[in-house]
């Protein structure tokens, strides 16, 4: 195969209002990574070979997961064991998923915690009071190979499920009780044409699906079935995330352009009531009494007076040094935040702050960058479900620490021909004590470390500068940097450094041939088109092939 290299690279931000599409001539490869879920659509003549992610193992880690569980806890339910230390972010246990397979969706109900893992189907476990994970089943697959996408429940203890079907589209329907044997049987599927199911609610009458630029759909429950009775669509152009409020009403996370209130009072005629802008891109919320906190990706996290009359009725933000995806509230009144590098969580007594307490770094069983993807709170426990695992963790007050936070998880120079290139690394201490990193260290002298210790003061922000010099610009350069600190949870981190290589990894097989530049995701399964599966900053680079 020849390549002839395009030598440019374009950053490409889509919106619903632009409706902007980039089209690509024929005999092309596009390669792309991404870093927050906005909505991106990308449109093909004809003739797309394949889907590379760039930097795979560099930037969303190694794209694959393994292992075997752990657990912190006695295995006997009651208050969690709280293990001695001075971290106040606390694991209590951990769940790992099959070879091959990334957690996604996470859902914990009536001590079962259903762990969506895509086409695979479902992993399900026994989540207990004291935060301890049992594996039930590793892999119960639903009928027709239909991968799973979404879990919620009803309060009755009805578990739904959605996913994608092979042929496109999606499915809803009622788990036939708790998986087992492999199998997840359902009942009352029912079939949502050309959309995703971004994410379900449920009452004991109702069954609430946000549809992305589908809008909203509601299903009556009657016997174990659903059935379509009313639907909304104007107005919602990007309905990621779903929450109740008041009676008969529910506050839909409607991405670029907000919050919306729609009244459901008669399930066959919802409607509108009200609008709030947010700042950044609506993702997912949740309703405490008149508040909605708001995971808005890369803006971070907000908190929003439903009431209020004002344009952006934003009454305390938190910036985020990650991706701010998915967030839950625990019986004890703390925010958690699936934060994409890690796991956040905040008090929320004050509704006029979003008081930071702490984070913590996952580790991964492939010992890659971890990706915290969803959490769900049960009880004063929070379980998340982050690719490679899913965890039991509990906020522990009064205890003080450092907490370390990078601002990148790699170094990459790219490719550096001749003399030296720069780069820095921002390291922040998001704890309560001073951190200190007592060395700084390369195992490769092509990569030059500067200073070679560093202490930071709790809230302040340090800086790490590392210089490459080219030896031999025609080899490939790798490095690792080394940092002994005295966070708990993370005393000895390694950043790996890179210069004059190309690390792309196909993660997807041949496109179809369509405009929706359809393709099967490797580690999924699933079929996907670029627009539902990358949403957001996508960075795209083109070059033609032959063979």
């Amino acid at each position: 195969m020849g390549i002839e290299w395009l030598l440019n690279i374009s950053i490409v931000h889509w919106s619903q209002r632009s409706k902007k599409k980039i089209i690509f001539p024929q005999q092309v490869l596009v390669g792309f990574w991404y870093d927050s879920p906005h909505n991106v659509e990308v449109q093909v003549m004809q003739n797309l070979k394949r889907v590379f992610f760039l930097g795979c193992a560099l930037t969303i880690g190694a794209c694959a997961s393994g292992g075997s569980s752990g657990s912190m806890g006695d295995g006997s339910g009651g208050e969690p064991v709280i293990p001695e230390g001075t971290d106040n972010m606390v694991p209590l246990s951990h769940l790992s998923g099959p070879d091959g397979v990334a957690f996604g969706a996470l859902h914990v109900k009536n001590g079962i915690a259903y762990a969506c893992t895509g086409n695979n189907g479902m992993q399900v476990s026994t989540a207990n009071s004291a935060g301890e994970l049992k594996l039930k089943e590793a892999k119960a697959e639903f009928e027709m190979s239909m991968g799973c996408r979404d879990v919620t429940s009803a309060p009755d203890g009805t578990v739904f499920v959605s996913g994608q079907k092979t042929e496109g589209g999606s499915w809803i329907g009622a788990l036939k009780g708790v998986p087992s044997n492999g199998a997840a049987k359902l009942s009352g599927v029912v079939t949502v044409e050309g959309a995703i199911v971004e994410e379900m609610v449920a009452t004991k009458t109702h069954l609430f699906a946000a549809l992305g630029d589908k809008g909203l759909k509601i299903y009556g429950r009657n016997d174990g079935q659903l059935a379509e009775v009313g639907s909304i669509s104007a107005g919602l152009n990007t309905a990621m995330g779903v929450a109740f409020w008041k009676e008969n009403q529910i506050v839909i996370a409607n991405g670029l352009d907000g919050l919306v209130i729609v009244d459901y009072s008669d399930p066959s005629a919802p409607v509108i009531t009200d609008t709030h802008g947010v700042y950044g891109t609506a993702r997912r919320v949740k309703v405490v009494g008149d508040l909605a906190y708001v995971a808005s990706v890369n803006v971070g996290v907000g908190t929003y007076d439903l009431n209020s009359k004002n344009a952006k009725p934003r009454i305390a933000s938190w910036p985020t040094h990650g991706s701010s995806l998915a967030l839950d509230v625990s019986d004890d009144g703390y925010l958690y935040v699936a934060n994409w590098e890690d796991l956040v969580v905040f008090d929320i007594s004050d509704p006029y702050a979003l008081d930071f307490l702490g984070s913590d770094s996952l580790k991964t069983t492939d010992g890659s960058s971890p990706h915290v993807v969803d959490v769900s709170a049960a009880g004063n426990v929070v379980f998340v479900a982050e690719w490679t695992s899913i965890w039991g963790y509990i906020y522990v007050d009064g205890r003080t620490a450092p907490d370390i936070r990078l601002s990148k998880a790699s170094l990459n120079f790219g490719f550096v021909k001749s003399n030296y290139k720069g780069k820095g690394l921002l390291v922040d201490n998001l704890g309560t004590e001073d951190l200190v990193i007592s060395s700084i260290a390369s195992n490769n002298p092509e990569f030059e470390i500067d200073p070679l210790e560093l202490t930071v003061k709790a809230g302040d922000t340090g800086f790490i500068e590392v210089k490459f010099t080219v030896v031999n610009p025609e080899e490939e350069s790798k490095g690792t940097m080394s940092l002994v600190t005295n966070d708990p949870d993370e005393g000895n981190v390694d950043i790996p450094l890179y210069a004059n290589i190309f690390d792309g990894v196909q993660v997807g097989g041949p496109f179809k041939q369509d405009p929706d530049l359809v393709y099967t995701e490797l580690k999924t399964g699933n079929e996907i088109t670029v627009k539902q599966k990358h949403h957001g900053s996508v960075v795209l680079l083109a070059y033609y092939a032959t063979w």
